[in-house]
């Protein structure tokens, strides 16, 4: 019996093709469950960009602004 949700999720296989794999599943499962519990953010592009807010708000700096829909950042802005 797993003693923790990291370790539960840890005993999930992982059917990638090892070659170019960056993270482990049981770190993606992990942060898609902390969105969705604590955001309740429930598709992969919300996720995302929870993601994407969190990593700058640990940085120290301000939250990204969201680009549009249907726009995707980079030098060429809708």
């Amino acid at each position: 019996m797993p003693s923790g949700l990291l370790a539960a999720l840890s005993l999930v296989p992982d059917p990638r093709n090892p070659r170019g794999v960056r993270f482990r599943p049981a770190t993606l499962l992990a942060v898609g469950v902390c969105a969705l519990t604590s955001a309740g953010h429930n598709s992969l592009t919300a996720i995302a960009e929870w993601v994407r807010r969190c990593d700058h708000m640990l940085a120290g700096g301000t939250p990204p602004v969201p680009a549009a829909p249907g726009c995707r950042p980079g030098p060429a802005r809708c």
